[in-house]
Protein backbone atom coordinates (compact mmCIF):
# COMPACT_ATOMS: atom_id res chain seq x y z
CA UNK A 1 0.00 0.00 0.00
CA UNK A 2 1.11 3.33 -0.77
CA UNK A 3 1.86 5.63 2.14
CA UNK A 4 0.62 9.35 1.93
CA UNK A 5 3.60 11.12 3.23
CA UNK A 6 3.25 13.66 6.18
CA UNK A 7 4.76 16.28 4.01
CA UNK A 8 2.15 15.75 1.05
CA UNK A 9 -0.41 14.89 3.48
CA UNK A 10 0.39 18.58 4.53
CA UNK A 11 0.29 19.85 1.63
CA UNK A 12 -3.00 18.39 0.23
CA UNK A 13 -4.48 19.84 3.37
CA UNK A 14 -3.32 23.39 3.09
CA UNK A 15 -4.98 23.55 -0.18
CA UNK A 16 -8.04 21.97 0.92
CA UNK A 17 -8.59 25.01 2.92
CA UNK A 18 -7.73 27.39 0.42
CA UNK A 19 -10.47 26.46 -1.22
CA UNK A 20 -12.57 25.76 1.69
CA UNK A 21 -12.05 29.17 2.79
CA UNK A 22 -12.36 30.52 -1.06
CA UNK A 23 -16.10 29.16 -1.40
CA UNK A 24 -17.30 31.19 1.57
CA UNK A 25 -15.39 34.44 0.39
CA UNK A 26 -16.66 33.79 -3.72
CA UNK A 27 -20.34 33.16 -2.11
CA UNK A 28 -20.44 36.75 0.01
CA UNK A 29 -19.21 38.34 -3.42
CA UNK A 30 -21.35 36.83 -5.47
CA UNK A 31 -24.27 37.75 -2.56
CA UNK A 32 -23.39 41.50 -2.02
CA UNK A 33 -23.05 42.32 -5.69
CA UNK A 34 -26.96 40.76 -6.64
CA UNK A 35 -28.28 40.97 -3.00
CA UNK A 36 -31.63 42.87 -4.35
CA UNK A 37 -32.19 40.28 -7.65
CA UNK A 38 -31.93 37.86 -5.59
CA UNK A 39 -33.41 37.87 -2.00
CA UNK A 40 -35.09 34.40 -2.89
CA UNK A 41 -32.38 32.20 -4.01
CA UNK A 42 -29.16 33.69 -2.24
CA UNK A 43 -27.34 31.18 -0.02
CA UNK A 44 -25.77 32.09 3.04
CA UNK A 45 -21.89 31.49 3.29
CA UNK A 46 -22.91 29.64 6.80
CA UNK A 47 -24.34 26.74 4.72
CA UNK A 48 -20.35 26.25 3.69
CA UNK A 49 -19.42 24.97 7.19
CA UNK A 50 -21.06 21.47 7.50
CA UNK A 51 -19.65 20.38 4.07
CA UNK A 52 -16.22 22.20 4.84
CA UNK A 53 -16.42 20.24 7.90
CA UNK A 54 -16.89 17.15 6.41
CA UNK A 55 -14.25 17.53 4.06
CA UNK A 56 -11.67 18.62 6.12
CA UNK A 57 -13.01 15.19 8.46
CA UNK A 58 -12.26 13.38 5.45
CA UNK A 59 -8.98 14.71 4.97
CA UNK A 60 -7.52 13.95 8.03
CA UNK A 61 -8.40 10.66 8.20
CA UNK A 62 -6.82 9.20 4.82
CA UNK A 63 -4.66 6.27 5.89
CA UNK A 64 -5.89 6.44 9.56
CA UNK A 65 -6.30 3.67 11.97
CA UNK A 66 -9.87 5.02 12.30
CA UNK A 67 -10.78 4.15 8.61
CA UNK A 68 -9.45 0.08 9.39
CA UNK A 69 -11.69 -0.17 12.17
CA UNK A 70 -14.84 0.99 10.89
CA UNK A 71 -14.26 -1.09 7.49
CA UNK A 72 -14.09 -3.89 9.71
CA UNK A 73 -17.51 -3.19 11.23
CA UNK A 74 -19.37 -2.99 8.10
CA UNK A 75 -17.99 -4.72 5.36
CA UNK A 76 -19.59 -8.31 5.74
CA UNK A 77 -18.29 -11.33 5.81
CA UNK A 78 -18.54 -12.96 2.97
CA UNK A 79 -16.88 -10.30 0.38
CA UNK A 80 -18.49 -11.90 -2.59
CA UNK A 81 -22.20 -10.67 -0.80
CA UNK A 82 -21.94 -7.18 -2.46
CA UNK A 83 -24.73 -4.58 -3.64
CA UNK A 84 -24.19 -2.83 -6.81
CA UNK A 85 -27.61 -0.49 -5.75
CA UNK A 86 -25.14 2.62 -5.67
CA UNK A 87 -24.11 2.63 -8.73
CA UNK A 88 -27.78 3.80 -9.35
CA UNK A 89 -28.77 5.40 -6.64
CA UNK A 90 -26.01 8.09 -7.37
CA UNK A 91 -28.27 9.60 -9.97
CA UNK A 92 -31.26 8.72 -8.53
CA UNK A 93 -31.93 12.06 -6.61
CA UNK A 94 -31.52 14.13 -9.57
CA UNK A 95 -33.46 11.68 -12.08
CA UNK A 96 -36.28 12.69 -9.77
CA UNK A 97 -35.81 16.05 -9.65
CA UNK A 98 -35.62 16.64 -13.71
CA UNK A 99 -38.96 14.54 -13.57
CA UNK A 100 -40.79 15.66 -11.16
CA UNK A 101 -40.40 19.26 -13.48
CA UNK A 102 -41.30 17.40 -16.12
CA UNK A 103 -44.16 16.16 -15.32
CA UNK A 104 -45.36 19.32 -13.82
CA UNK A 105 -44.16 19.27 -10.72
CA UNK A 106 -42.45 22.87 -11.03
CA UNK A 107 -39.31 23.48 -7.92
CA UNK A 108 -37.20 26.48 -8.03
CA UNK A 109 -36.19 26.54 -11.65
CA UNK A 110 -37.59 25.68 -14.51
CA UNK A 111 -36.30 22.15 -15.77
CA UNK A 112 -33.46 23.51 -18.67
CA UNK A 113 -32.38 25.17 -15.73
CA UNK A 114 -32.39 22.59 -13.22
CA UNK A 115 -30.35 20.80 -15.77
CA UNK A 116 -27.65 23.34 -16.27
CA UNK A 117 -27.45 23.84 -12.58
CA UNK A 118 -26.75 20.00 -12.24
CA UNK A 119 -24.13 20.58 -15.18
CA UNK A 120 -22.37 22.86 -13.03
CA UNK A 121 -22.14 21.08 -9.91
CA UNK A 122 -20.67 17.90 -11.80
CA UNK A 123 -17.99 20.73 -13.27
CA UNK A 124 -17.28 22.05 -9.98
CA UNK A 125 -16.92 18.53 -8.08
CA UNK A 126 -15.35 16.55 -11.28
CA UNK A 127 -12.72 19.51 -10.79
CA UNK A 128 -11.65 18.55 -7.01
CA UNK A 129 -12.75 14.96 -7.37
CA UNK A 130 -10.15 13.80 -10.37
CA UNK A 131 -6.96 16.03 -9.07
CA UNK A 132 -7.47 14.70 -5.75
CA UNK A 133 -7.18 11.45 -6.20
CA UNK A 134 -3.87 11.43 -7.99
CA UNK A 135 -2.71 13.55 -5.54
CA UNK A 136 -3.66 11.40 -2.34
CA UNK A 137 -2.72 8.11 -4.04
CA UNK A 138 -4.97 6.48 -1.29
CA UNK A 139 -5.30 2.56 -1.74
CA UNK A 140 -8.80 1.45 -2.15
CA UNK A 141 -9.60 -1.39 0.87
CA UNK A 142 -9.79 -4.54 -1.65
CA UNK A 143 -6.71 -3.05 -3.17
CA UNK A 144 -8.37 -2.74 -6.56
CA UNK A 145 -6.05 0.89 -7.42
CA UNK A 146 -4.99 4.04 -5.42
CA UNK A 147 -7.79 5.84 -6.69
CA UNK A 148 -9.72 5.82 -3.73
CA UNK A 149 -9.84 9.18 -2.25
CA UNK A 150 -12.52 10.57 -2.29
CA UNK A 151 -15.59 8.72 -3.27
CA UNK A 152 -16.78 9.40 -6.91
CA UNK A 153 -19.91 7.99 -6.06
CA UNK A 154 -20.73 9.47 -3.15
CA UNK A 155 -20.28 12.74 -4.53
CA UNK A 156 -22.22 12.71 -7.30
CA UNK A 157 -24.88 11.51 -4.88
CA UNK A 158 -24.52 14.02 -2.73
CA UNK A 159 -25.03 16.42 -5.67
CA UNK A 160 -27.93 14.66 -6.69
CA UNK A 161 -29.63 14.91 -3.07
CA UNK A 162 -28.74 18.66 -2.85
CA UNK A 163 -30.20 19.17 -6.26
CA UNK A 164 -33.37 17.66 -5.15
CA UNK A 165 -33.78 19.33 -1.89
CA UNK A 166 -32.90 22.99 -3.32
CA UNK A 167 -35.20 22.67 -6.46
CA UNK A 168 -38.41 21.40 -4.10
CA UNK A 169 -37.78 22.21 -0.44
CA UNK A 170 -41.00 24.74 -0.75
CA UNK A 171 -42.96 22.14 -1.92
CA UNK A 172 -42.41 19.24 0.56
CA UNK A 173 -39.34 19.21 3.16
CA UNK A 174 -39.47 15.54 2.33
CA UNK A 175 -38.34 15.77 -1.24
CA UNK A 176 -34.54 16.66 0.43
CA UNK A 177 -35.03 13.99 3.49
CA UNK A 178 -35.25 11.57 0.80
CA UNK A 179 -32.75 12.35 -1.26
CA UNK A 180 -30.65 12.44 1.12
CA UNK A 181 -31.17 8.81 2.61
CA UNK A 182 -30.25 8.03 -1.01
CA UNK A 183 -26.97 9.67 -0.64
CA UNK A 184 -26.08 8.37 2.44
CA UNK A 185 -27.18 4.72 1.11
CA UNK A 186 -25.31 5.23 -1.77
CA UNK A 187 -21.94 5.88 0.78
CA UNK A 188 -22.55 2.99 3.21
CA UNK A 189 -23.01 0.93 0.04
CA UNK A 190 -19.89 2.16 -1.22
CA UNK A 191 -17.81 0.95 2.15
CA UNK A 192 -20.22 -1.66 2.16
CA UNK A 193 -18.71 -3.39 -1.10
CA UNK A 194 -15.14 -2.52 0.05
CA UNK A 195 -14.69 0.20 -2.36
CA UNK A 196 -14.09 3.14 -0.15
CA UNK A 197 -13.22 4.25 3.40
CA UNK A 198 -15.28 6.19 5.76
CA UNK A 199 -12.66 9.25 4.77
CA UNK A 200 -13.37 8.50 1.61
CA UNK A 201 -17.41 8.78 1.74
CA UNK A 202 -17.08 11.64 4.66
CA UNK A 203 -15.05 14.04 1.99
CA UNK A 204 -17.03 13.21 -1.22
CA UNK A 205 -20.15 14.21 0.63
CA UNK A 206 -18.74 17.38 1.44
CA UNK A 207 -17.45 17.99 -1.83
CA UNK A 208 -20.88 17.04 -3.68
CA UNK A 209 -22.57 19.48 -1.19
CA UNK A 210 -20.57 22.44 -1.44
CA UNK A 211 -19.94 22.29 -5.23
CA UNK A 212 -24.17 22.21 -5.64
CA UNK A 213 -24.11 24.92 -3.89
CA UNK A 214 -21.87 27.09 -5.09
CA UNK A 215 -22.80 25.91 -9.10
CA UNK A 216 -26.40 27.74 -7.98
CA UNK A 217 -24.48 30.73 -6.63
CA UNK A 218 -23.07 30.95 -9.87
CA UNK A 219 -26.26 30.63 -11.95
CA UNK A 220 -28.17 33.02 -9.58
CA UNK A 221 -25.68 35.73 -10.73
CA UNK A 222 -25.46 35.06 -14.22
CA UNK A 223 -28.85 34.74 -14.57
CA UNK A 224 -29.03 37.97 -12.91
CA UNK A 225 -26.89 40.07 -15.16
CA UNK A 226 -28.96 38.57 -18.31
CA UNK A 227 -32.17 39.71 -16.99
CA UNK A 228 -30.49 43.02 -16.48
CA UNK A 229 -29.20 43.19 -19.87
CA UNK A 230 -32.50 41.82 -21.33
CA UNK A 231 -34.08 44.34 -19.43
CA UNK A 232 -32.15 47.60 -20.78
CA UNK A 233 -32.66 45.66 -24.36
CA UNK A 234 -36.40 45.64 -23.86
CA UNK A 235 -36.70 49.10 -22.28
CA UNK A 236 -34.05 51.10 -24.01
CA UNK A 237 -34.88 52.59 -28.04
CA UNK A 238 -32.36 54.49 -30.43
CA UNK A 239 -33.73 56.99 -33.19
CA UNK A 240 -32.22 58.85 -35.50
CA UNK A 241 -33.41 62.41 -35.43
CA UNK A 242 -33.63 65.49 -36.97
CA UNK A 243 -33.84 68.68 -35.30
CA UNK A 244 -32.53 72.51 -36.30
CA UNK A 245 -31.13 71.01 -39.00
CA UNK A 246 -29.08 69.06 -37.02
CA UNK A 247 -29.25 65.05 -37.81
CA UNK A 248 -28.39 63.07 -34.31
CA UNK A 249 -30.16 60.25 -32.90
CA UNK A 250 -32.53 60.10 -30.08
CA UNK A 251 -32.09 57.96 -27.23
CA UNK A 252 -35.55 56.67 -25.65
CA UNK A 253 -35.71 54.82 -22.32
CA UNK A 254 -38.84 53.78 -20.50
CA UNK A 255 -38.61 53.00 -16.51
Amino acid sequence: MKIFSSLNKNIFLLNIFIVLFSIPLTAQKLESDSLNCLKHNTTSIKTFFIPAALISLGAININSQFNVNVQKKIVPKDLNSKCHLDNYLQYTPAVLAIGLNAFGIKGKHSLGQTVIIYAMANILSNAIVYPAKHVTHEMRPDGSDDFSFPSGHTTEAFVSAEILRMEFKEVSPWYGISGYLMAFTTGYLRMYNNKHWISDVTAGAGIGIASTKLAYLIYNKWSSKLKTKNHLVQHTLLLPSYQNKQPGFCLIKRF
